[in-house]
């Protein structure tokens, strides 16, 4: 890596409602609040934007951003699907996705795929075990457990 490299620092994502975000990713996901307030969004390229935000720790020095728009309105959800350009995911590392699954079942929320998906091959994949389940915003998050030994997120 060279110091022109870029990083990954945070994925923003934007929200309707940022409690109601914060209660997913914090509340149930187990994600650290590390900041949260409220502030003018200049770098948007938005005039007179204002939001309310919060910075989650995702492990490793690197952040999931919620920002909820005030002015003006965030809009409903109309991404695209995931299998669609510009459609994508957020991906996070567990360490017990069955009692994760078993708490966001609680809640309402329900993968995807009904049960775990294993994937097999060769690397770090091997046994790794995932699932993809939508935020209150219809985000895409994958929850993946990978195999004792390999390379381990959670």
């Amino acid at each position: 890596m060279t110091s022109t490299t870029p990083v990954l620092d945070h994925a923003g994502l934007t929200c309707a409602d940022l409690a109601a975000s914060l209660a997913f990713y914090h509340d149930l996901l187990g994600m650290p609040l590390l900041e949260q307030g409220e502030a003018q969004a200049r770098a948007a390229g938005i005039e007179d934007a204002w939001l309310a935000f919060a910075m989650l720790d995702a492990g490793r020095g690197q952040m999931i951003e919620l920002l909820e728009y005030r002015r003006p309105r965030s809009a409903p959800s109309v991404a695209p699907p995931v299998s669609s350009a510009g459609g994508g995911h957020v991906a996070l590392g567990v360490q017990d996705l069955d009692g994760l699954l078993a708490r966001l079942a609680e809640a309402g929320v329900h993968p995807l795929t009904g049960e775990p998906v294993t994937v097999s091959g060769d690397g770090h994949w091997d046994g790794a075990r995932l699932v993809y389940v939508l935020d209150p915003d219809r985000h895409v998050v994958e929850l993946i457990q990978f195999a004792a030994g390999s390379r381990i997120h959670g």
